[in-house]
């Protein structure tokens, strides 16, 4: 065997210039199957981000209101605080 021998020759009949004609479509039929697969990831996966942006927006909402609730506890608690120790230091 010579070195000529061992290199790759073209698959598929050659044309005048000695280039080999492929005959098959340029992708296998399995190439269909996963471009569907990643389809409905892409799918699935826009409808989970619309889950999440809802339950993020859920949560803005209870925060906002729990925030609400923390501050009034507080200013009650702050004013207590100021009134007892008014009565304490007998200012009142």
């Amino acid at each position: 065997m010579t070195a000529a021998d061992t290199r790759r020759r073209p698959v598929g009949p050659k044309h005048d210039s000695g280039i080999a004609q492929v005959t098959h479509p340029p992708h296998d039929m399995s190439m269909e199957a996963r471009i569907a697969v990643l389809e409905e990831i892409a799918v699935s996966t826009r409808a989970t981000l619309k889950d999440l942006r809802d339950d993020l927006r859920t949560v803005r909402d209870r925060q906002e209101a729990d925030f609400r609730i923390l501050f009034a506890a507080l200013i009650g608690l702050a004013l207590g605080m100021a009134g007892l120790m008014a009565k304490g230091f007998h200012w009142v």
